[in-house]
């Protein structure tokens, strides 16, 4: 696996020097880091598991990772290298003290207050959102569900071009706020696709629409954290040594195939959603 090491803007540590637990953020629609170092950590144990099945090669998206225990992700996780994806000091740091506590305490509390605020203009945004969308009818929804993707395959261009410029130029600490802007584009996406799949439920009871749609946003929440695995293990391999090169290659072709694997059954999907808009036309 890889860690990623945030750090606040006052160059303060989030975690604990034993980062068992990445001081990462979580998000449900956006980009999960977190997500994408567990997938990263079962990387060795299904290719093993799926060449002895196969006796070969054998399709990714077939491969079962239920066999692997908490404890043995935990403990691959934190074999990786750890990446400061942020410009720090580390004099700064190491002399750092205990009289910055007060400080750090009420940089906590803003952040909270920060937070509380995000969200509920994000949940004033939602209701907006809804009400605009309750007065389309199920062509129009359908339509925006599918204008909504073809901006989801914009953002994924962005997001793979920022990168290769991170692996172009070895500046790995412009990389978190590539993801963010990504994390941006990507959850209002998925919030405007949700809002139209209520809309189809709650007013049209089309309950086939709300099927094809929530198989479309669960494709897509895999092909994102195996998206994100992918970046960070080309930024393993483009600043790693020769020595585990070859494995980390390996790895990068493996996910790259299990991407292929969710893009066909997204594009599956994709081909359903066109066929009911025809119906509607």
């Amino acid at each position: 696996g890889i860690l990623i090491i945030d750090r606040m803007d006052n160059n303060q540590p989030k975690a604990s020097s034993t980062m068992h637990n990445p001081p990462l953020t979580k998000s449900n629609k956006g980009i999960d880091i977190v997500k994408a170092m567990e997938i990263l950590s079962n990387r060795r144990s299904e290719s093993s598991a799926a060449m002895t099945s196969a006796g070969g090669l054998a399709c990714p998206c077939c491969i079962n990772t239920a066999s692997n225990n908490g404890n043995n992700m935990e403990f691959m996780r934190n074999m990786g290298q750890c990446i400061d994806l942020n410009q720090t000091n580390n004099t700064k740091q190491a002399s750092s003290s205990s009289s910055d506590d007060g400080d750090n305490d009420e940089a906590k509390k803003q952040q909270v207050a920060a937070e509380a605020e995000a969200n509920e203009k994000k949940q004033q945004q939602q209701k907006k959102r809804y009400e605009m969308l309750s007065k389309l009818n199920v062509e129009e929804l359908l339509s925006a569900v599918l204008k909504t993707q073809e901006e989801r395959t914009i953002a994924y261009k962005q997001y793979d071009t920022g990168l290769e410029t991170v692996l172009q130029t070895l500046n790995v600490d412009a990389y978190p706020a590539i993801c963010a802007n990504a994390t941006a584009q990507f959850a209002l996406q998925s919030d405007l696709i949700n809002t139209a799949k209520q809309c189809l439920k709650e007013q049209f009871k089309r309950k086939d629409l709300v099927n094809l749609i929530v198989q479309l946003q669960q494709n897509e929440r895999e092909k994102l954290n195996l998206t994100a695995a992918l970046h960070l293990e080309r930024i393993r391999a483009c600043c790693g040594t020769d020595a585990n090169r070859r494995l980390l290659l390996e790895g990068i072709a493996t996910l790259r195939r299990k991407i292929s694997c969710v893009i066909e059954r997204i594009n599956e999907t994709l081909e359903e959603l066109r066929y009911a808009l025809t119906d509607e036309m």
